[in-house]
């Protein structure tokens, strides 16, 4: 519950001005995340709220890869 008002604040705060560069900043980073696991998944044709989701991707140390790439898999679907 937390994660997913966590992602809905940073979906109305942060992409209420789709060309602004914060968003920009949001898309790049979501991209990092697509490239580092594997995906070729163009980050900018995605979704506002997949891409809010993305920056909450729990890659920790105590996380495996296996789990991280579940989870984006979730997002994309």
């Amino acid at each position: 519950m937390t994660k997913t008002l966590a992602i809905a604040l940073v979906a109305i705060a942060g992409f209420a001005g789709a060309a602004s560069a914060g968003s920009a900043s949001l898309v790049n980073s979501a991209q990092s995340t697509l490239n580092e696991y594997g995906f070729s998944v163009d980050a900018g044709s995605l979704s506002n709220v997949q891409i809010a989701e993305l920056h909450f991707v729990d890659d920790s140390n105590d996380v495996s890869d296996a789990q991280v790439r579940a989870e984006i898999r979730s997002i994309l679907n």
